[in-house]
């Protein structure tokens, strides 16, 4: 609905993830790919979407024209998080205390959904990810789904590199 009238549509979905109880993570709100950036429009749903609380919102851009200040600036008033993936050339950055990775592929840009990051691409992500860490903040990582299954082995690894800082057996 490209975030049209989310006073009319919300509360379902709010009520769904408030029956999730503990078990619910944030609620990611993907932005359709050539939808032009509208941020009187994301200003407005993020609005009503904050009214939700404790509900974590992030917001998955998909079109470049959103990757642009005054849209950071929105996510941050609103405390949402900038979902940073690899599918657009975007910083990395947090808009609230908190972050959301989207792993869609190492070649992301070129053929999503393929293939797997290997140790050294994920070394490198853990190593941005640490200090957020370091300083208290959550940081939800979720490897897409890939023809291939690589996104298991992508998390597992991801998760043992951000717990010891190796890839070592015994590290």
């Amino acid at each position: 609905m490209k975030l049209r009238d989310p006073g009319g549509w919300l509360a379902n979905h709010v009520d769904r993830v408030e029956a999730l109880g503990a078990h619910a993570g944030p609620t990611v709100v993907q932005l359709p790919p050539r939808w032009r950036r509208d941020v009187g429009r994301l200003r407005a749903f993020l609005d009503v979407a904050r009214t939700w609380s404790p509900i974590r919102w992030a917001v998955e851009l998909r079109d470049p024209s959103w990757v642009h200040d005054d849209v950071f600036a929105a996510l941050e008033e609103a405390g949402a998080a900038l979902v940073l993936h690899d599918l657009l050339d975007q910083p990395w950055l947090r808009t609230t205390s908190w972050t959301y990775l989207r792993l869609h592929g190492p070649a992301a840009t070129s053929t999503p959904y393929r293939g797997s990051y290997g140790p050294r691409r994920l070394a490198a992500i853990a190593e941005r990810v640490r200090p957020w860490l370091a300083e208290g903040g959550d940081v939800y990582a979720y490897c897409n789904n890939d023809v291939d299954a690589a996104a298991i082995g992508d998390a597992v690894l991801l998760r043992k590199l951000l717990s010891t800082g190796s890839i070592q057996p015994n590290g």
